[in-house]
């Protein structure tokens, strides 16, 4: 019998993870095929339709910022470079104290692109899960907001000093019923919750680094088995692909625990 595909609530978007995989999915799919084209692009020029392969998607929460310019013009030579994107997330997190939801969301998408694309460490996850909490952090934030501007609106002349409720600075979350809005705030508070023991467990169980050459390694025709758990390999070290085994079953556990990353976790399993 098939599984069952599960189908996420529509009415509350901005917590839909199953979503963000298949985004994430999707970039790893257009990183592959730019290194693919990144001969003919030398003769003939080319830009990138998805603008989260180089990470030019975060030019504009930085736009005179010299260091981000090298590093998405790096990414655009090697996007697969986890250590460059990871500075350019950082560099772009640090430029201004607020960033709207929309640019939480990207970095947080850009810091997750080294871990879909096989490079786990335990300081990548931390930084996934400091941008992960940062934009649900922002999320709850902004519906509180609004709904204490709807609030104030009804109340008129009631003192609501001691609140910001400027409407010229409330992002639209694109959830329009206050039950959808209770949800993700239900759901936003939960997952950062979360997050500190997600971090202490890194920091105290993970013990290994995976790279996505050794992934391609394991699963290179000829040197790994039809399914990663099991069977038979030919031509290849036991010791070393057993090694690369386990680091990948500790990645795994860390990744389960993310809801964001949980895609990364199901793919590795499959390799």
């Amino acid at each position: 019998m098939a599984t069952k595909e599960h189908k996420e609530n529509p009415k509350t978007p901005n917590v839909n993870f199953i979503n963000f995989q298949g985004q994430l999915r999707g970039i790893v799919k257009d990183i592959k095929e730019h290194n693919k084209k990144e001969g003919l692009k030398k003769f003939f020029g080319s830009k990138n339709e998805n603008p989260h392969v180089d990470g030019s998607i975060l030019l504009k929460d930085a736009p005179d910022n010299k260091e981000v310019a090298k590093y998405v013009k790096q990414l655009d030579k090697e996007p697969t470079n986890a250590e460059t994107r990871l500075h350019l997330v950082n560099v772009v997190m640090a430029a201004k104290k607020d960033h709207g939801l929309s640019s939480q969301l990207n970095m947080m998408l850009q810091a997750a692109i080294p871990i879909y694309l096989g490079d786990i460490t335990p300081t990548i996850l931390q930084i996934v899960v400091h941008s992960y909490r940062s934009y649900l952090e922002r999320l709850g934030n902004i519906h509180k907001q609004n709904m204490m501007a709807i609030k104030s609106t009804a109340l008129k002349n009631v003192n609501m000093s001691m609140i910001d409720v400027n409407s010229a600075d409330a992002e639209d979350t694109n959830v329009k019923d206050g039950e959808s809005v209770q949800t993700e705030i239900r759901i936003a508070e939960s997952l950062v919750e979360n997050c500190e023991p997600v971090i202490q467990s890194i920091q105290t169980k993970m013990n290994s680094t995976l790279s996505h050459e050794e992934i391609e390694e394991l699963t290179a025709e000829g040197k790994a088995s039809s399914s990663f758990f099991g069977g038979s390999a030919e031509k290849a070290n036991p010791n070393k692909q057993n090694m690369i085994i386990g680091k990948a079953v500790q990645a795994i556990e860390m990744l389960k625990q993310i809801p964001l990353l949980q895609g990364a976790g199901l793919d590795l399993a499959k390799q």
